[in-house]
């Protein structure tokens, strides 16, 4: 998992790290709840 702590850049840095996702990796955002992205 990869915690994203910048809320608002979400899609910036889940678009430019996008191949964590194919080591299975996932993304967590925190604010304003938690979410983990699939």
């Amino acid at each position: 998992y990869v915690l994203i702590l910048p809320w608002n850049l979400r899609n910036e840095i889940t678009s430019d790290h996008g191949y964590i996702r194919d080591w299975g990796g996932r993304f967590v955002v925190a604010v304003p709840e938690i979410e983990i992205e699939p």
